[in-house]
């Protein structure tokens, strides 16, 4: 998905204010919007759903690939914890 923001500001500071959350604070080539990290933090606190399955279901829910086959899961871990 290509992100078309101005130069007067950084990319990653682009993408949160899109409400979209960097993996990564420099050069991010992965992102995850904010429903998503809402919604996890909904299933935590309310259903204790673990991150790992919570990325479990979302292979079966909307399958997709990170940076060629990666797991989700070690990415999704760091970035949830710098969104809360």
């Amino acid at each position: 998905m290509e992100f078309v923001y101005c130069n007067c500001e950084s990319f990653p500071l682009a993408l949160v204010r899109a409400r979209i959350w960097p993996a990564t604070p420099k050069y991010p080539k992965l992102a995850f919007s904010f429903d998503l990290l809402n919604l996890f933090e909904s299933l935590m606190l309310e259903c204790q759903v673990s991150l790992k399955d919570f990325c479990q279901a979302l292979k079966y829910y909307c399958p997709f690939t990170v940076s060629g086959q990666r797991e989700i899961y070690p990415v999704l871990i760091n970035s949830f914890e710098e969104y809360r």
